[in-house]
C-alpha cells in the first residue's frame, strides 16, 4: 500500500498535517512495516499521534521506519503525522501481513494552529494508464502528485490534455521521468505551460506510464480542496444493441 503524506511548516508559519485511518477487516491481527520518503526518495521522519492526533506522541526518526503495534482483528486505528521541519511532500510505503482498508485526510493549519481547511482522500492502487477530469472555471487549480514506488526501476509518464467535447489533444505531450522512489508534485497549470492549457473550461488528462505508479490529483478553489478520482478504466463504453430474437 502507498499513500501521499504532506507534513511540515511553511514560511508564513502555517503547516500541513496528514491523518491516515485504517480498518482491519481480517479475522486475525495484522502486522505492518511503514517506510516514509520525501519527494526525492530520501527517508524522512515525522511526529505521529494515534487517535486522530489525540494519543501519545511517537517520533519516527530520520530512517523513516515505523512499525506500529499489530492492528487488532475487526478494529480501526488512525495516525496523524506532523513535522516542525520545512514543508515537504512525500509518501509512505506500507507492507502488511494482510490487506487493510485505508482512508486519509489532509489538514491545513494557520500559524496559531487553528484549522483552516481539510480534505479527505483515498489512497489509490498502482496503475500504468489513468484518466481524470480537470475543471479550470472559477479560478480552480489542479494539483497532481505522481509517485514511482519501485525501488529499482525508473518510470516515465506521458500526460495528454483534452478539452471537453473535442477529440483533438490540446498542445503537446508532457513527459515526467521519475527515478526509483521519487515523487513529482506540481500544478497542472505549470506542467502544461509550454504545451498550452485550458482557460475557464473543463477537460481531462490521460496518463500513460511505462511502469506502475500511484498518483493523487487534487482540485483547489480558494481554500476549498477536494480529491479528483483517477480512473484506470476506459472513459466510456459503447452500449451494445440488443439482438432481436
Amino acid at each position: 500500500m502507498h499513500s501521499s503524506v504532506v507534513a511540515g511548516t511553511s514560511e508564513d508559519g502555517s503547516r500541513w498535517e496528514t491523518t491516515l485511518m485504517f480498518v482491519n477487516q481480517q479475522e486475525a491481527d495484522v502486522t505492518s512495516q511503514w517506510s516514509f520518503f520525501n519527494a526525492t526518495g530520501q527517508p524522512v521522519g515525522y511526529t505521529v499521534r494515534e487517535q486522530l492526533g489525540l494519543g501519545d506522541e511517537t517520533t519516527i526518526d530520520a530512517t523513516g521506519q515505523f512499525a506500529p503495534t499489530p492492528f487488532t482483528a475487526g478494529a480501526g486505528r488512525s495516525f496523524r503525522f506532523s513535522s516542525e521541519e520545512a514543508l515537504q511532500p512525500g509518501f509512505v510505503v506500507i507492507t502488511s501481513s494482510a490487506p487493510l482498508t485505508a482512508h486519509g485526510r489532509l489538514h491545513l493549519l494557520d500559524a496559531e494552529a487553528n484549522l483552516v481547511n481539510e480534505t479527505t482522500f483515498t489512497p489509490g492502487a498502482n496503475f500504468q494508464s489513468g484518466t481524470f477530469f480537470v475543471d479550470t472555471t472559477d479560478d480552480r487549480l489542479t494539483g497532481l502528485a505522481i509517485t514511482n514506488t519501485s525501488q529499482t526501476t525508473t518510470a516515465t509518464c506521458t500526460m495528454q490534455l483534452f478539452r471537453e467535447g473535442e477529440p483533438d489533444q490540446v498542445g503537446e505531450d508532457v513527459t515526467v521521468t521519475l527515478a526509483p522512489l521519487n515523487q513529482n508534485s506540481q500544478m497542472l497549470q505549470e506542467a502544461f505551460t509550454a504545451a498550452g492549457f485550458l482557460e475557464d473550461e473543463a477537460g481531462y488528462v490521460v496518463i500513460n506510464c511505462d511502469q506502475p505508479v500511484c498518483a493523487l490529483a487534487m482540485e483547489m478553489r480558494g481554500m476549498n480542496i477536494s480529491q479528483i478520482p483517477i480512473s484506470t478504466a476506459p472513459l466510456a463504453t459503447t452500449p451494445t444493441t440488443p439482438t432481436t430474437p
